[in-house]
């Protein structure tokens, strides 16, 4: 099974590094970084070196690729269409996918997508930092991964 996590337009750098260290430690070895660029991956401590790291200038063209090599969209978004983290299934070939800082999930991308999640929460804070939500999601994905 293919697996990959995006960076859509994450605005700080540390967040896209986190991220990407968190995708290594799940066995994550695709990712891709549409937009911004991380300013420098020293703080990833060389883990994107053991990644196929691909570049896409927007949203469409990153869109048009996932449909080209058949990945799916699995999102982290708090959004009308979105199922519990917590009881749902992973498709094959998941490409995880969370939020900017500010702006969350593009309207791009939840158009397209058909696999949204949201993580169940207990406290006030309607939202979660992006590299936490990624780290929930692909932690799930990781533990469903080794049950089956």
């Amino acid at each position: 099974m293919i697996s990959a996590v995006a960076v859509i337009n994450i605005n700080k750098d540390l967040n896209q590094i986190s991220i990407v260290r968190t995708a290594d430690h799940f066995g994550i070895r695709r990712v891709f970084v549409v937009g911004k660029e991380p300013h420098s991956w020293k703080a990833a401590k060389n883990c994107h070196k053991n990644m196929k790291v691909k570049y896409f200038k927007d949203i469409p063209e990153f869109i048009k690729y996932l449909r080209e090599k058949k990945y799916n969209l699995c999102v982290v978004e708090l959004h009308k269409k979105a199922k519990s983290l917590f009881i749902s299934d992973f498709p094959p070939n998941p490409c995880f996918v969370t939020g900017n800082e500010s702006l969350g999930v593009d309207p791009l991308i939840l158009d397209v997508a058909e696999h949204v999640y949201y993580i169940p929460q207990a406290g006030l804070v309607n939202c979660m930092n992006t590299a936490a939500a990624a780290a929930c999601l692909m932690y799930k994905w990781f533990e469903r991964s080794m049950i089956k």
